[in-house]
């Protein structure tokens, strides 16, 4: 009897470790500029968006598009300045390396041309997010998207004392059934919150953050590259 193991439902995920890069300390810069952002700005205030209400989250100003200001779309929570305008797309084109460094990592030796959907691939979102003590990112998402990341700024000492974990942690999950009668076991893998660490996976891979408890603010920037070239028109006109 011959037999072989299958894995044929792998996830993919790459860490990127980014301290040392130039579009790094600008997004550090860019960070610190926003400043305190008000309820205007405050995307965690929008009914749907999966930040806890505590939390500070805004857009980054992708393109010289500008919304309609009578829309409460979520377009109108961007946020730009001119030093901003200035780096943006240095910014942008490193994020483009860095997918096209996780799609060779991870399927270059699979037997399908990925290369129209590298080609077609763009940064579709930016957003940084301020988690304060208590919190989250409830499960979720990014269904109009392709990959995802999320890119540690700051992060407060205490949620990477052993005993606290998970607190502050970002999980991703994928079958979370534990059934032990049928070797069927939960799938959930944590991503200690590192600066200057990036973590690339699908956007249809679920996932959340876990609150924290003390002081600091566990600050993270999110990047979403989409493949959809009508909604990069739309975006960008």
């Amino acid at each position: 009897m011959n037999s072989r193991a299958l894995q044929l439902f792998p996830t993919h995920v790459s860490e990127f470790f980014v301290e040392e890069e130039d579009f790094f300390k600008d997004l550090v810069k860019a960070e610190n500029r926003i400043g305190s952002i008000t309820d205007e700005l405050n995307l965690a205030t929008v009914p749907n968006i999966t930040s806890s209400y505590g939390c500070q989250q805004v857009r980054f100003k992708l393109s010289d598009y500008t919304p309609d200001p009578a829309k409460t779309d979520a377009l109108n929570y961007e946020w730009e300045d001119d030093s901003w305008i200035s780096v943006r797309d240095s910014i942008c084109a490193n994020y483009m390396e860095i997918s096209k460094i996780y799609i060779d990592q991870h399927f270059k030796n699979y037997n399908f041309d990925f290369n129209p959907i590298v080609d077609n691939l763009y940064v579709q979102d930016m957003w940084v997010v301020r988690y304060r003590q208590g919190d989250y990112n409830y499960l979720h998402t990014h269904p109009n998207a392709v990959l995802t990341s999320a890119l540690f700024l700051e992060v407060p000492p205490q949620i990477n004392y052993n005993k606290n974990f998970p607190d502050g942690h970002l999980a991703l999950l994928g079958d979370t059934v534990y059934d032990e009668s049928t070797l069927r076991f939960s799938k959930q893998a944590f991503i200690k919150p590192e600066v200057g660490k990036m973590v690339v996976f699908s956007a249809g891979i679920g996932h959340l953050v876990y609150p924290f408890k003390g002081k600091g603010i566990r600050k993270v920037i999110s990047v979403n590259w989409g493949r959809h070239y009508q909604e990069k028109i739309k975006r960008s006109r």
